[in-house]
């Protein structure tokens, strides 16, 4: 039974992406293979500004994790700079971490999990940061922050914004340059639904160059992957992984084929009938409509003697649907998410599959 993935990535990707990977074998140093990484890295631009060309943005691409990309622009940000997280949940946290273990001169600014714009816009009236640091779109709770608003209120203090996309990238419409977003990271393995092991960061050229020399890292150095790919004829510095690459080509290709507004349309369908019909079924959302994405939803555990996610995760599972417990501190929520090739037909189903659940497991 082939698993329909509903946690927010990797998530389930479409026949021809799987066997875009099943290819001659071939060195990746190869001119041919460097114009494969080529189009990749303008098309990951083109869509970062949603549908434009532009020679003052250019794209950087790492061999791993989503994390690593963020770690890249992190650890590459000059050592006399200060930084300001903004953090609502645990991708936030994640990327304070990451600031501290290269000791930057950084600040957390925490919120329970919607951010409060009024304060951010005064620290940043008050304080002088060079680089803002913020999770557009937080799986943690499902939460989505407004990065335009973040966008300006950076232009006003001089700041820089750096925007974790990780699950927000080709499922919203972003553009950069509107947005005020100074470098844009996420990967391979969500909503531009290929497979996971490409992360990369979307980055304004001028702001980019200001990063040579800064680096406090060998591999994820920013500045130094960018140039190389140039000085190189389109190679990474390291050996890249050539069939996640020739899969995520092809997912670009369907992703500009079904267009980010309608992936978006896709998504937002699917997200609506699952919350629609969890709440009938006497589910409740941990935040409301307004203050989320369309990619997650927290739900609330079962308020039953009955309850145990564990079991109900692994009823879910072996029906075929695969769903994620809870990351919010002491929330004692679940989360399912409804990105990826997931159609109106496979919610549905997976409505179905959950409402045995509840009857043999919770109501019995």
């Amino acid at each position: 039974m082939k698993q329909k993935l509903l946690n927010p990535g990797p998530a389930n990707t479409t026949e021809s992406v799987k066997l875009a990977q099943v290819v001659d074998d071939i060195c990746p140093r190869e001119k041919e293979f460097g114009h494969i990484m080529h189009y990749i890295k303008d098309n990951l631009t083109y869509i970062a500004l949603n549908g434009r060309n532009s020679l003052k943005y250019d794209t950087v691409l790492f061999g791993s994790s989503g994390t690593g990309a963020c770690e890249s622009v992190i650890s590459s940000l000059p050592s006399q700079s200060k930084l300001l997280v903004l953090i609502n949940g645990a991708y936030g946290e994640r990327a304070l971490k990451i600031a501290n273990k290269y000791r930057l001169d950084v600040t957390g600014m925490e919120f329970c999990t919607v951010l409060d714009y009024d304060a951010i816009k005064t620290e940043l009236t008050l304080k002088n940061y060079d680089y803002v640091y913020v999770i557009h779109s937080e799986t943690t709770s499902g939460a989505l922050n407004d990065i335009e608003k973040i966008g300006s209120f950076c232009k006003e203090s001089n700041s820089k914004l750096i925007v974790d996309a990780m699950s927000s990238f080709a499922a919203y419409e972003i553009d950069m340059e509107k947005q005020n977003i100074d470098f844009l990271i996420a990967s391979s393995n969500k909503n531009l639904q290929g497979m996971a092991g490409i992360g990369f960061v979307v980055c304004k050229i001028d702001e980019l160059k200001k990063l040579k020399d800064c680096a406090r890292t060998y591999y994820f150095d920013i500045y130094d992957q960018w140039d190389y790919f140039y000085k190189s004829d389109y190679q990474l510095r390291f050996t890249p992984p050539v069939q996640t690459i020739y899969a995520l080509k092809q997912a670009i290709d369907e992703t500009l084929s079904e267009t980010v507004k309608m992936r978006y349309e896709r998504y937002k369908e699917n997200c609506m009938l699952l919350r629609r019909e969890m709440k009938e079924l006497g589910l409740q959302q941990y935040i409301d409509d307004k203050d989320s994405s369309i990619i997650i939803t927290s739900f609330k555990n079962i308020n039953h003697p009955k309850y145990d996610f564990d079991e109900m995760h692994d009823y879910l599972k072996l029906h075929g649907y695969t769903i994620y417990p809870g990351k919010i501190s002491n929330s004692g929520t679940f989360r399912i998410a409804n990105i990826g090739t997931l159609t109106k037909y496979d919610i549905t189903n997976f409505l179905n599959t959950f409402k045995d659940y509840l009857k043999y497991y919770i109501h019995e």
